[in-house]
């Protein structure tokens, strides 16, 4: 019987029945300041339930202050918090106009054969074919990854909204992102942002965004079916649209990438990572 109670852990803890026994504990456990008398008797303390309730406050302020730290998002010289209920809807006022105006297509001109054939893996190190799969690009907050998701595909409905221009409709906007600027939801597991029906064939686009000038994106498991299911279909292209310096407008650029998972272009990429498929490109 005392083998099962201790494979339990019952006999690993004793009850504290005081509060003059937890203060005990804290003490051992070093979470009470040295020199402080062991009670909770405010006036021992020369404290007021006033001084606690001031302590709440200014806790308060100072966790209200660090989320809107950790939520800012700085985009064309302007400020939002990731973190508010309407941050999408601002956001994507601010971005869309703000692409409108941008001169990002000057800087988007890119051809297949500005992408050069990747060896498999990355020269110039020991062993055969070079040193392997290179450390990711450092990451960045989930706030700003939030931004960059939601400004690449803004820009890249600029894109194929001039791209397809008899084609293209809201409609064709079918990821999550699209409530931030239309009403109609979108659905996250398709595995593609955009989907542009034309007469001749079904063109699916991935949006991958940068702050950057980086040149590495990463596909999920959908992802990289739906690509790779594409690419045996005549009727069917799929893309990636890759937005660099993304949140900003002076500088963001997109390129269109071919399909990372035909057999005709995918060696244009390199597999750099596979806790998701990491994947890099170079131009010429």
């Amino acid at each position: 019987m005392i083998d099962v109670l201790d494979r339990g852990g019952y006999l690993d803890f004793q009850p504290l029945k005081s509060d003059q026994a937890i203060l005990a504990l804290l003490k051992r456990a070093g979470l009470w300041p040295d020199g402080v008398g062991l009670t909770l008797d405010l006036a021992a303390h020369n404290l007021s339930i006033d001084d606690l309730e001031r302590e709440k406050l200014l806790a308060a302020k100072r966790q209200a202050e660090e989320a809107r730290r950790r939520n800012r998002v700085e985009f064309a010289g302007k400020e939002f918090d990731s973190g508010a209920e309407d941050f999408a809807e601002k956001f994507a006022a601010e971005a869309h106009a703000a692409f409108l105006t941008s001169d990002w297509r000057k800087r988007s001109k890119l051809k297949l054969a500005d992408l050069a054939i990747q060896a498999e893996q990355e020269p110039g190190a020991k062993g055969p074919g070079g040193r392997g799969p290179s450390k990711p690009a450092a990451k960045v907050p989930e706030s700003v990854r939030t931004a960059l998701g939601l400004a690449g595909e803004l820009l890249a409905f600029r894109y194929l909204e001039a791209k397809h221009r008899k084609h293209f409709s809201e409609l064709c906007w079918v990821s999550e992102n699209r409530t931030s600027l239309f009403a109609k939801p979108g659905d996250i597991s398709k595995g593609f942002d955009f989907c542009v029906n034309t007469s001749e064939r079904e063109w699916l686009y991935e949006v991958k965004a940068t702050p950057y000038d980086g040149v590495e994106f990463e596909l999920t498991d959908n992802e990289y079916r739906v690509a790779a299911a594409a690419s045996g279909v005549k009727s069917k292209t799929y893309r990636i649209l890759f937005v660099q310096y993304a949140l900003d407008p002076t500088r963001c650029r997109i390129l269109e990438l071919p399909n990372p998972a035909a057999m005709d272009t995918r060696t244009r990429f390199r597999i750099v990572g596979r806790s998701s498929l990491r994947m890099r490109f170079e131009p010429t």
